[in-house]
């Protein structure tokens, strides 16, 4: 039995009902609020009104991708939309929520986005349209405020940024993430280590992601284990064209407005990486990530090791102090393209716990070579792992130089030089499919790797895998190389230089008095 008082209007506001107002039902009226609970569809359409530039106020007419979505978000436990910009994808997840907390008792949804405000702004566009629904429709209001309200019937909407924090202290059974392509790396794997777990465990818990693409981030990857179907989402795509009053006219207007690269990504949902990128655009969309044979908290293990196959460990060393990350690439270079097998990254670990790390992998792989990056705290990793841990796989160098038999100091100290033929070696390996990527971390740090003055870093978030790529792509070019790969890959090494010899040993020109044709051949 409901305790509070019977308020005919809350807080005075004559659009909204107050708690415990008994309602003197019509048959008709009976009929209709069984059918709008049926039919979200139909109560939608019928009843959710908004406000538009050009006609006011105005109840809601649904595109077909509209429709998908909400049929999605009622039958599904788990949806994500991939939605041009301006397709009024936010307004139709905001009538589905209103629908949802009125036909479904003791129910918490929440709104995360980018921006609290954001959250907020939405969540307005709900309580304006539930002001506008008749009274009996409406359950009496407990509470309204712009960060959240309560209804009657125990189901309410909050509303804040994606934190890792955020709805702390609720029991949400259905999760909206809006624009979650705009929400920072980090956050959103704090978020999804965090908070997901517990509100995907409910029998009858749904969560929603619904953004434009904004690169190959977290969303990205999110979008593609949903298309390969083992996440467990269902996956729903619509562009500019999906609302057929578009035409080709609207089409030119708004690529001449925003550009090609803009148009691709916001009105066809194209997900691209940053401009100027080492790897070439076409080719980042082209490559395909794998799914690890097994995960930790820290580690994405791709292939287990294989007896007689040769390993390499590239390391990248941070302070452990939760900002950039200490890690490490394991690569199979025993063979054609070099592939990267086990991948470590975590921001927390001490660089006193990190050589033990290094060299539990690497006896793991083979008793693998480790290059370890030695600027900054990565010096102390390397004489760690070479002297204390008495590692004698660990890779050394003279003045940049790597060395197959000895060398001064363990490890490679970076400068402009090495890691400008780095970055060189890692496009040409890249490009040219002699090293694969695999790791989706791997892609999106590359998707965000742009030209920053005279050298490339992360255009936001981090590069410590890419840089672990950079570093063995150096060692690629030296030619201590050779002596860590199998009999396989040299023959494969020696093949590409003969093809790259014959590319070269083309006709330059073809000169014609109209007698003759003279063909000029480099050869080696």
């Amino acid at each position: 039995m409901n305790s509070r008082p019977m308020i005919k209007s809350y807080n005075g506001n004559p659009r909204l009902k107050g708690v415990g107002v008994a309602i003197q039902w019509e048959e008709w009226q009976i009929k209709e609020w069984v059918k709008c609970k049926e039919d979200p569809l139909y109560f939608i359409e019928k009843y959710f009104q908004i406000v538009t530039v050009d006609h006011g106020v105005q109840l809601i007419k649904l595109w077909d991708f509209q429709k998908e979505i909400v049929k999605s978000l009622r039958d599904e436990s788990s949806t994500i939309a991939v939605v041009a910009r301006q397709m009024g994808k936010t307004t139709v997840v905001a009538a589905f929520f209103c629908w949802y907390i009125i036909f479904h008792d003791h129910k918490t949804c929440a709104i995360l986005a980018n921006k609290a405000a954001t959250a907020r702004e939405i969540l307005s566009r709900i309580q304006f349209a539930y002001e506008l629904l008749p009274s009996w429709v409406q359950h009496g209001v407990a509470e309204w405020n712009k960060g959240s309200f309560l209804l009657e019937n125990n189901s309410r909407i909050i509303a804040s940024s994606t934190t890792s924090s955020a709805a702390r202290g609720y029991v949400i059974n259905f999760l909206f993430l809006d624009e979650f392509a705009f929400v920072q790396n980090t956050i959103a794997d704090e978020f999804f280590t965090s908070v997901y777990p517990t509100i995907s465990s409910g029998a009858s818990s749904k969560i929603a992601i619904v953004s434009t693409p904004n690169g190959m981030n977290h969303f990205y990857k999110k979008v593609m284990e949903a298309k390969a179907g083992t996440n467990g989402f269902k996956l729903i795509r619509a562009i500019w064209s999906d609302i057929p009053t578009r035409d080709e006219a609207w089409r030119v207007k708004m690529l001449s407005a925003l550009g090609e690269l803009k148009f691709s990504q916001e009105m066809e949902c194209e997900f691209l990486g940053g401009s100027n990128t080492l790897i070439s655009g076409t080719k980042l969309k082209s490559i395909v990530v794998d799914r690890p044979l097994a995960t930790t908290s820290t580690t994405r293990f791709y292939d287990h090791p294989e007896p007689g196959h040769s390993y390499v460990i590239s390391v990248d060393t941070g302070r452990g102090t939760g900002n950039d990350y200490s890690a490490f690439v394991v690569i199979d270079v025993s063979s054609l393209p070099y592939k990267p097998v086990a991948i470590y990254a975590d921001n927390t670990v001490s660089p006193m716990i990190f050589p033990g790390l290094i060299h539990s992998m690497a006896q793991k792989y083979n008793k693998a070579a480790v290059l370890v990056e030695t600027n900054d705290m990565g010096e102390a990793v390397a004489m760690a792992l070479h002297y204390d841990l008495e590692y004698e796989e660990t890779i050394m160098s003279t003045d940049g130089v790597i060395s197959s038999f000895g060398g001064r100091t363990p490890g490679l100290k970076t400068t402009k030089r090495t890691k400008s033929m780095g970055c060189s070696a890692l496009k040409v390996l890249v490009e040219t499919d002699q090293l694969l990527v695999r790791d989706y971390d791997i892609l999106y740090e590359l998707s965000n790797f742009t030209v920053k003055g005279p050298s490339y870093a992360a255009e936001n978030g981090n590069d410590d895998l890419v840089m672990c790529m950079v570093l063995f792509a150096y060692l690629t070019t030296q030619e201590a190389m050779e002596n860590l790969t199998s009999d396989s890959a040299k023959a494969r090494i020696l093949q590409l230089k003969q093809q790259k010899a014959e590319d070269e040993m083309i006709p330059i020109g073809f000169f014609s008095d109209g007698t003759e044709v003279v063909e000029e051949i480099l050869h080696f």
